[in-house]
């Protein structure tokens, strides 16, 4: 029998108190040995670790849970092996879970307004986009979370959605498909192929889901209710879809949504999660609302559960319930699920724990001779525990550029260093960096040329002169090749015609 106490410490964690017992683990709050902020520790039960089945599927919903990074969905950090137990560190999300929103909506014979109901389900619907469009080393991973309720949707007192629990989705590489005959899942938010079991299930099952989450926010009842399982799996098996606006004012636009992911037949649907979160967008009702009245809803609906003093101050009460939920016709969500409701969180003394960790474990009571007293237990001590799988830790921001380490003297002052100049951004402030200009090249490139023809005009001049070194030798280098200087010839007489009397005389004829 492995109880867990507080105080414990489970590796590098201590446990600091309980929150709630499941089928498959229990929930604690615990922080890390060094310090930080709170985690959620979830122990998956000893006695199912005999089931290499379940073995597996814990230790694959970890791996799973390491490749997301969304803020729509849940962390999961590590998971290690601590005297005999498994356990997943997760990201703690202070809040409550849709399920116990509603419950408590429907107590008070009021539901959420049709705008907020839009909000979660647009968030919801991008958390699982990002889930079902994952991909892994070869390839597309063909993911489908098979178990979306509202039990697996967490509201943050921040005003955050987040979709938990991917326990038994189906994806590529996992390596283990569901016996014949076993339903995995949650028999209400089922689709019908789900139910049959003889189709290959894909994200389309997510959609159906997530349409069956909507319709009950927006009425505050269940879609699919029964006395036993077999008649539930009839009626999920072929339902019959009522409309929401017989029971609450919904706005017709957001009927004929609803009535398009609830198709039956499953290629009739809208065929993905962002399709889904585009049209939500579009709707008049959309666009609301945001984070911050989410948060405020949630104080005003579960003050009690509002722990953290270091979170900002919400909206009014007053302010949030009336923009935010409105009076319920007939509300009946806490009255249908009152069988399987989980018990409110407490913070167990060492006489209330059971098998599980926290209390008793479903309806069976603390026997005897644990409600005695017993002396005080001794100091914890550090179990041991081995690290399985880790997240990676995100790249460390580059390094600032390196300060220069030149010292400066101002008037009247000796330094010692840059560090112990003035931060004075006018007289210390770097040069800004140059930008590369397409004229630098060019110019480089112009003189080389200028250069390279000034050299060939001194050798062409050097040549014709004779001036080069080697010009005035011979071929066989005996007699100097200098060429006698041109000498000028006479220039002819001119010649002189001797004109005689004869000529004179017949030239006067």
């Amino acid at each position: 029998m492995a109880v867990v106490e507080n105080g414990e410490i489970l590796g590098e964690y201590v446990v600091t108190r309980p929150i709630q017992a499941g089928g498959m683990a229990s929930l604690f709050i615990g922080r890390h040995r060094g310090g930080g902020p709170p985690v959620a520790l979830k122990i998956a039960h000893p006695h199912l670790l005999r089931d290499e089945t379940f073995k597996t599927m814990f230790i694959a919903e970890a791996e799973l849970g390491m490749r997301f990074s969304h803020r729509g969905i849940v962390r999961v950090e590590e998971l290690f092996e601590s005297d005999g137990r498994l356990i997943m560190v997760m990201e703690y999300i202070e809040g409550a879970s849709l399920f116990e929103v509603l419950r408590r909506l429907s107590l008070s014979a009021k539901r959420l307004s049709p705008e907020l109901a839009v909000h979660i389900a647009t968030e919801v619907a991008d958390a699982l986009h990002y889930a079902h469009e994952l991909r892994g080393p070869s390839g597309p991973l063909n993911l489908v979370h098979r178990d979306l309720s509202p039990q697996n949707i967490l509201l943050s007192f921040a005003g955050e959605t987040k979709v938990i629990d991917f326990g038994i989705a189906k994806f590529e590489g996992r390596g283990m498909e569901t016996e014949a005959g076993v339903i995995r899942g949650k028999l209400g938010y089922m689709p019908p192929e789900q139910v049959k079991g003889k189709e290959k299930l894909d994200r389309r099952t997510d959609i159906y889901a997530l349409g069956v989450v909507l319709w009950e926010m927006l009425t505050c009842r269940r879609l699919f209710k029964a006395d036993t399982d077999v008649e539930m799996i009839a009626k999920v098996a072929r339902p019959h879809i009522p409309s929401p606006s017989l029971f609450e004012n919904v706005p017709s636009d957001l009927e004929q949504l609803i009535d398009e992911v609830l198709q039956a037949d499953r290629y009739m649907r809208l065929g993905t999660a962002g399709v889904v979160s585009e049209r939500l967008q579009r709707l008049r009702c959309a666009g609301r609302t945001q984070n911050k009245h989410l948060a405020a809803m949630l104080a005003a609906v579960l003050p009690d559960r509002r722990e953290s003093a270091t979170m900002p101050p919400p909206i009014p009460a007053s302010a949030a319930e009336i923009e935010h939920t409105v009076v319920a016709m007939n509300p009946s969500f806490a009255i249908d699920n009152e069988a399987m409701a989980p018990p409110e969180p407490t913070v167990a003394s060492r006489p209330q724990l059971g098998i599980v960790g926290i209390g008793p474990m479903g309806n069976r009571q603390p026997t005897e001779p644990m409600m005695r007293s017993k002396p005080p237990p001794p100091p914890p001590r550090p179990a041991q525990s081995r690290s399985l799988l880790k997240r990676a830790p995100a790249p460390p921001p580059p390094p600032p550029p390196p300060r220069p380490n030149s010292q400066f003297q101002l008037p009247g002052q000796e330094l010692s260093s840059f560090a112990d100049a003035p931060a004075t951004v006018a007289q210390f402030q770097a040069p800004p960096e140059k930008k590369a200009s397409v004229l630098k090249p060019l110019l480089t490139l112009v003189m080389i040329l200028v250069a390279a023809g000034a050299l060939g005009g001194a050798y062409y001049l050097a040549t014709q002169g004779g001036l080069m070194p080697g010009m005035d030798e011979s071929p066989d280098g005996t007699e100097p090749s200098v060429l006698p200087p041109p000498t000028a010839e006479p220039m002819p007489a001119p010649r002189v015609r001797e004109i005689t009397p004869t000529m004179a005389a017949g030239s006067s004829e």
